[in-house]
């Protein structure tokens, strides 16, 4: 029975060059995909006229793109755009209409900012923890 065969090191170098160009190629395409994504019209959208009134459509956009530090070298990116509100123009006035119940995005908010202090003290409690075994 032969011995196993090492991989050539110079081979799993090109190999990992290719990765690595394959890799910035895509990620310069998905920079210009949400360049284009990322415009003023996918938050404020086309206006709507009628009877006097003009609508102006808003929606909040978030576009990320994030790539691990391991060896694997994984990477993704997403988007997530949602309807807001309005602007409504009629006789010369300007409001703007969110979309929506109020209360809703407000008990969301403290919701968040709960979990976010639990997280903090969860976090300092595991640190604490984990001296007391050293």
């Amino acid at each position: 029975m032969e011995a196993a065969q090492e991989p050539d090191p110079s081979l799993n170098a090109i190999e990992r060059a290719d990765v690595a160009a394959i890799s910035a190629e895509l990620r310069q395409q998905e920079a210009g995909v949400l360049g284009e994504q990322a415009r003023a019209a996918t938050v404020f959208g086309e206006p709507v006229t009628a009877e006097g009134i003009t609508v102006i459509p808003v929606a909040r956009a978030r576009f990320g793109y994030s790539r691990t530090g391991s060896s694997d070298g994984a990477e993704g990116g997403g988007a997530d755009v949602r309807a807001m509100g309005y602007i409504e123009i009629r006789d010369g006035t300007v409001r703007y209409r969110p979309i929506g119940n109020r209360g809703s995005r407000a008990i969301t908010a403290l919701i968040g900012l709960a979990s976010g202090l639990a997280a903090s003290r969860i976090i300092r409690v595991l640190r604490k923890d984990s001296r007391s075994w050293l």
